[in-house]
């Protein structure tokens, strides 16, 4: 289903993207080496001249200080950055196009990490984390991944503590971490969001929310359920109630926001109504999350 979404002239443009990453030197490892990478393990080999294309963060500045010329620097070794995806599952996930839009950003991120050189491994969550893609560090693996994500499904509840503990203890060395969520629980975002803080992970939060979510449209008479744990309530909506719900949901937002800023995470927010092309090459770009 989801390779079906990504013709190859989009494959194509996810290509030329990488994930930005701010701590590098931190999240990459040397083949066949175990554990945190410090500056300088990975054994210089030579230079060869800049070309378009190439990372410019080899590019070595003292060598065109001196000789005025682009030289980009090789190493004896393969270098690959870990690159992992949490995604959401839960119930509150299958409303509107959440889920639709947040899987599709997942296969898209993965597949970024996977052209640039990247491993990745992707968890789907709800009250726990219920399966692994398995990492993957070949560029072939992009459509193994995206089998992986055709069949999910939302359902459940969500316990984001007991997830994120979980995916901290089989998490073996520092990484990129991507969370895509809508960010519904009665948990608070400061406690779980620490836990990734203290697993070492350089993270980035993309909240995905219905319009119906944000700004609620419908009055009168409604039977409200709850989508993770099938709660229903029956009440009158009037103006004033959606009022007070816009209200609390708008300092709901800004705690998140705030949680992650104090985290020193990555937060974006974005409507299940926005294509996937204006997610990635728009608010991801924009938001420096991918370049």
């Amino acid at each position: 289903m989801v390779h079906q979404l990504f013709d190859d002239t989009f494959l194509g443009r996810l290509e030329k993207l990488e994930i930005f990453t701010r701590n590098i030197n931190t999240l990459y490892y040397e083949s066949g080496y175990q554990g945190h990478k410090k500056s300088g393990e990975v054994e210089f080999a030579d230079y060869k001249p800049y070309s378009p294309g190439d990372d410019v963060r080899y590019i070595d500045w003292n060598v065109y200080g001196r000789l005025d010329t682009y030289v980009t620097k090789l190493f004896g070794a393969e270098e690959k950055k870990r690159t992992n995806i949490l995604l959401d599952v839960s119930g509150s996930m299958g409303l509107g196009r959440k889920s639709v839009l947040s899987v599709q950003l997942g296969a898209a991120l993965a597949a970024i990490g996977l052209f640039s050189g990247d491993t990745v491994d992707i968890a789907l969550f709800g009250s726990k984390i219920q399966s692994f893609s398995g990492v993957k560090n070949e560029r072939s693996a992009v459509f193994s991944i995206f089998n992986f994500l055709a069949d999910v499904s939302c359902s459940g509840e969500t316990d984001y503590i007991a997830s994120f503990r979980e995916f901290a203890r089989v998490k073996k060395e520092p990484s990129r971490l991507i969370l895509i969520s809508d960010f519904w629980s009665s948990q608070s975002p400061e406690r779980h969001l620490n836990i990734l803080k203290d697993a070492e992970t350089e993270t980035s939060c993309i909240q995905i929310l219905n319009e119906e979510e944000i700004s609620p449209r419908s009055r009168g008479i409604l039977r409200l359920r709850d989508a993770e744990n099938g709660d229903e309530v029956s009440m009158d909506v009037t103006g004033r109630e959606i009022q007070m719900y816009q209200k609390k949901m708008e300092a709901r937002l800004e705690r998140i926001r705030n949680a992650c800023l104090k985290n020193d995470m990555d937060y974006v927010l974005m409507k299940d109504t926005i294509s996937l092309e204006e997610a990635v090459f728009g608010i991801l770009r924009n938001a420096g999350i991918v370049y």
